[in-house]
């Protein structure tokens, strides 16, 4: 699969040769509490031939609009890479029942607030890591999956390929 990567952090061939580390949850206030993965070691992209990757949705939303720096990246991503792939919103609960997430934030709101489901996507991403190099939200998953109740991926934003282990890229080339 070949991957996009769009944004004003450096990415070098040098950052991809770096030992990979474990995933932290990362909590963001707001209308419900979004778990995503974050750290230096994560790489979010998407895949090229998509029209719903981030690249498009920064230029729709102007994202990054008046920032100087973009890197734009292509990567190639290998098929052995074993990918936990979300494409309909009945694949999130196996994944919360499997990896459930116990960070602070997670338990003070499940303690706080059982009946609200104030936690969106409570995942444990370093244990999901030890099992998959990333997930892949499809194009179909990340619309399936926008404003659902009570699990939901909203503020994902687009068809995301993001990866715990950088093992299976290759051929890295900067297009801009």
């Amino acid at each position: 699969m070949e991957l996009s990567y769009w944004s004003v952090s450096d990415l070098s061939y040098s950052r991809l040769t770096w030992p990979w580390g474990l995933v932290q949850p990362q909590v963001d206030p707001g209308h419900k509490i979004m778990c995503k993965p974050t750290g230096v070691r994560i790489l979010w992209t998407s895949p090229v031939e998509s029209t719903d990757g981030w690249y498009a949705w920064c230029q729709a939303e102007e994202f990054y609009r008046g920032i100087q720096g973009h890197q734009h990246w292509q990567l190639t991503l290998s098929d052995a890479a074993n990918l936990l792939v979300i494409d309909k919103e009945s694949d999130l609960e196996p994944i919360i029942r499997e990896f459930p997430c116990s960070c602070d934030e997670c338990v003070r709101w499940a303690l706080e607030a059982p009946d609200l489901n104030m936690v969106s996507f409570p995942v444990d991403f370093p244990k999901l890591a030890e099992k998959y190099d990333g997930i892949q939200l499809t194009a179909e998953g990340q619309w399936r999956t926008r404003l659902t109740e009570p699990r939901s991926l909203y503020g994902w934003d687009c068809e995301t390929v993001v990866l715990f282990n950088i093992n299976h890229v290759s051929n890295p080339r900067r297009l801009l």
